[in-house]
């Protein structure tokens, strides 16, 4: 099967992303979705849960696209993020008692061991640990924009306007893409119409990725 651009293009194999369903041309450099040249993913990873508004049950999500609001949610949790509760009790229970010891013992001048990296390690950390073990990452697409928000543990929220979405791709993360000792974490960004990447989600399986990659292709060509 050849894919043309609507330039007039052949598109090669080497300019098709199959998992995030777009497709770029070598000619003008357009990106643009193939996703209904894509079948659906045959299993939905267990991290995700997906759903759609009543509203657009109703009739179709095509036939009422403009009040549709497509819905996906990522669980962060993963069993080694639970491994490391042990560590950060033990790690805040030593870091605790020398703060409160320090303050006790030299007053106001005691307030000076905040500033020790060790003290801001364990904040992170816990900080770090709590939201990978509580979190979910709700990704939305509706008529106006893509929303990306986290929570319980308050975490960056993110916006693009659907206007400027022309398709989606996927990536490894430039740091752990090369990785020789365990799997890759990948992300999933969005394509501005100049051609430019913009970061959704990210720290998924390659399955995970894939499948969010072509859930939004489907749903923005809806």
């Amino acid at each position: 099967m050849s894919l043309k651009c609507e330039c007039g293009a052949l598109v090669r194999a080497e300019n098709v992303n199959i998992a995030a369903a777009v497709a770029s041309c070598p000619t003008c450099g357009a990106v643009f979705s193939i996703a209904q040249k894509t079948p659906p993913p045959a299993v939905i990873p267990d991290a995700f849960v997906a759903s759609r508004d009543d509203d657009a049950h109703a009739g179709g999500y095509r036939d009422r696209a403009e009040r549709a609001t497509a819905r996906w949610q990522f669980r962060w949790f993963r069993w080694q993020h639970a491994a490391m509760v042990p560590f950060f009790l033990f790690w805040d229970c030593v870091c605790g008692t020398f703060v409160v010891g320090s303050i006790r013992g030299a007053g106001v001048l005691g307030w000076l061991v905040l500033l020790v990296p060790h003290v801001w390690v364990g904040v992170i950390g816990t900080y770090w640990t709590l939201a990978h073990l509580l979190n979910r990452t709700t990704v939305t697409l509706d008529a106006d924009a893509l929303r990306v928000s986290s929570g319980p543990v308050p975490w960056r929220r993110k916006t693009i306007a659907r206007a400027g979405i022309v398709g989606f791709d996927v990536g490894t993360h430039a740091f752990l893409g090369t990785r020789t000792n365990g799997p890759s974490r990948w992300k999933v960004r969005a394509i501005g119409s100049d051609r430019r990447g913009r970061e959704i989600i990210g720290s998924l399986s390659e399955e995970e990725a894939a499948y969010l990659a072509a859930e939004l292709g489907r749903a923005i060509d809806a």
